[in-house]
């Protein structure tokens, strides 16, 4: 148990404010029209749908969504990169989540021009 509480503390000391953390290694925040007018140029975008109070978000963005190579990977083939926060359970959100057939977080979803999105 003790070593679940050192892990917990750990990802919770990493977890950065809300509105801060959107714009941390090239991410941005999510808005329910930018998906819409990123693939309209062309580019692809993921979609982290998160929030500080889910443990298993906060591990995955720790220990995968900012791994340099990871980064690198997505800049490399263009891919736009936004993070949805859900912390305060905002409506577009919930929404969005909704039309995946989703109640919570974390979802991943990668979206290609011209294709249906891809739950991860």
């Amino acid at each position: 148990a003790s070593t679940v509480t050192l892990a917990f503390r750990e990802i919770q000391a990493s977890v950065v404010a809300p509105q801060g953390d959107a714009q941390v290694a090239g991410w941005e925040a999510w808005n329910a029209g930018k998906v819409d007018s990123i693939l309209a140029t062309g580019r692809p975008v993921f979609v982290d749908f998160t929030a500080a109070w889910c443990v298993t978000c906060q591990y995955n963005k720790k220990m995968t969504l900012s791994d340099p190579a990871v980064l690198a990977s997505f800049q490399a083939r263009n891919v736009a990169l936004l993070r949805a926060d859900w912390t305060r359970r905002d409506a577009s959100i919930t929404a969005a989540l909704a039309s995946f057939g989703r109640t919570g977080v974390p979802l991943y979803v990668l979206y290609l021009p011209g294709k249906p999105p891809q739950v991860l």
